[in-house]
């Protein structure tokens, strides 16, 4: 069953030519999927015959959000598969393999308004370049891009994934009208996707609490070393000499 949340409709900024999007109305979830305690990264086999992943980010390349987008897709391009990226900015950080669509930015007076414009545009992005849910996974970066998958998962018959590192009761007191806005949407997101990926532990478990029926389709991601915070240009040598470190007797 759904998650009972009350109804929350965005529609598009003042002056867009978009029309009216709702995407906040409760509906029956999907089929449940069976439970998995950790989550690969999707595969050539699990996407389909044709292999198409379409990656939505409202955040920047250069965040770390986009840069852990950018790894992944690139990984998955080398793999073989379609991959596209959907985002506001361009991803420079990708490689020629990995197709990236920039909606374009977009500053309204307040967030939700700005989230709302960009799920108008990367559907009409989505309609121009693929059009087509056949063999099409869709996976949504957190809670600003799940108006987006939602929408274009139902027109188009999607598979869907929305991935998550933390939710919004984690981030603030959810004392503001912003905070009960996005929680609805992660309510939403939660009830309707057919995968809920997340990226700490902590966040799976509020996550049960916030919506327990939909519990069996949340999994949790299988972390990788951030090697990339790890590298450095000292030389090993150099460094042994600093701090005295001679050779050692078997």
């Amino acid at each position: 069953m759904a998650v009972a949340s009350a109804p929350v409709l965005i529609a598009p900024a003042p002056g867009a030519s978009a029309p009216v999007v709702t995407v906040f109305t409760p509906v029956p979830a999907p089929v449940a999927v069976a439970p998995a305690e950790v989550f690969e990264p999707p595969t050539v086999s699990s996407l389909g015959p044709q292999r198409i992943l379409a990656i939505f980010c409202y955040e920047d390349s250069i965040s770390s959000l986009g840069q852990y987008v950018a790894d992944h897709a690139n990984l998955l391009a080398q793999r073989g598969t379609t991959v596209h990226i959907f985002s506001r900015k361009a991803f420079t950080n990708v490689g020629p393999a990995v197709q990236v669509h920039e909606t374009g930015d977009y500053q309204a007076d307040n967030l939700i308004a700005n989230v709302q414009e960009f799920s108008n545009r990367v559907q009409a992005s989505f309609a121009r370049h693929i059009n087509s849910g056949a063999g099409v996974t869709l996976l949504g970066q957190e809670w600003t891009t799940i108006p987006s998958v939602l929408t274009l998962g139902a027109k188009y018959n999607c598979n869907t994934i929305i991935s998550l590192h933390s939710l919004e009761c984690q981030r603030s007191d959810m004392s503001s009208e912003l905070s009960q806005k996005i929680k609805s949407i992660e309510l939403q997101g939660l009830a309707q996707a057919r995968i809920a990926l997340f990226q700490q532990a902590t966040t799976v478990e509020v996550a049960r609490k916030m919506a327990p029926d939909c519990a069996s389709r949340f999994v949790l991601s299988r972390q990788s070393f951030p090697i990339q915070d790890f590298i450095s240009a000292l030389d090993p040598g150099e460094v042994k000499k600093r701090i005295q470190v001679g050779p050692i007797d078997p």
